[in-house]
């Protein structure tokens, strides 16, 4: 499956959302929202979108999205994987209900969903890099030979005009090549806009969040979510007071970090944040 996923150019969705399964992206031609799955979800939602039309039971969609390590792979967190992807069509304008669930039977993509797949010139033109025009600096005019005989005589006296505005002249043309050159490092510097901090991370659904009233994003750099999940029941204190909480970790390296803001910082930027590190070992 992951063979497969490599070599897909990718699918357009609805006619405005491309999905990318070499990039694990979702994004949106129109707003240009973007989004990043989880490995697992990418292979999910692929599997969906290679049976489209047919009915996938839950036992197909694990292996397809968890490959040979898919016999530890529980209900929970399988659900948890399907409602992630949910929220991330969401996020980038498609219906929530473009994956069904058939009542004891699987997942299939809804009938009113569009697919077609992404030719070869469009992923071309949406992989290549931007064009920059070259700066173009004016060449000094090449000086021309004289004859000998137009060649003033030793001591002869040469025009009082004709060397100040020849100076003049390349003075000019010096002043107005830095300008171009400092224009267009200014446009450089100056016109790409960062990314917003935290954009990537995945909201995080779970009882906690309604019992407590806050919000839970996490850094997608686990295959699993479990661990992120594991932390926050052990630690509840800091879901309170409708705050919003950014978690990042690795679970090879026993250590979460959780940022608790005020409010979503990603579209609040005067939100007051704390950080916690911790060192969290599953129990």
């Amino acid at each position: 499956m992951l063979r497969l996923m490599h070599s897909e150019k990718g699918y357009l969705i609805n006619h405005s959302v491309e999905f990318r399964p070499n990039e694990r992206s979702l994004y949106n031609r129109l707003t240009e929202n973007e989004v990043h799955l989880q490995l697992p979800a990418t292979l999910c939602f692929l599997y969906l979108i290679k049976n489209t039309g047919k009915v996938s039971p839950q036992r197909e969609l694990i292996a397809a999205g968890w490959g040979d390590n898919n016999g530890g792979t529980s209900p929970n967190t399988f659900y948890q994987t399907i409602l992630t992807l949910r929220n991330s069509l969401q996020n980038v304008g498609l219906p929530r209900d473009t994956i069904k669930t058939i009542s004891r039977r699987g997942m299939m993509l809804s009938e009113t969903t569009a697919i077609a797949r992404l030719t070869a010139c469009e992923a071309e033109e949406d992989d290549a890099p931007p064009l920059i025009t070259p700066l173009s600096i004016p060449d000094e005019p090449i000086p021309q030979p004289v004859e000998s005989s137009a060649l003033p005589a030793i001591g002869a006296a040469q025009s009082p005009d004709k060397a100040p505005i020849r100076a003049a002249g390349k003075a000019r043309m010096l002043l107005i090549s830095y300008l171009m050159a400092g224009l267009f490092l200014f446009f450089i510097l100056f016109n790409t806009e960062p990314a917003p901090i935290f954009s990537h991370y995945l909201p995080l659904s779970m009882q906690l969040q309604k019992e407590q009233s806050c919000r839970i994003f996490y850094e997608p750099n686990e295959v699993f979510v479990d661990y992120y999940l594991s932390y926050m029941l052990a630690h509840r204190e800091l879901c309170k007071n409708q705050a919003t909480l950014y978690l990042s970790g690795l679970s090879s390296s026993n250590k979460i970090t959780a940022f608790v803001c005020s409010s979503d910082l990603r579209t609040n930027p005067h939100a007051v944040c704390s950080t916690w590190l911790s060192v969290y070992h599953e129990k």
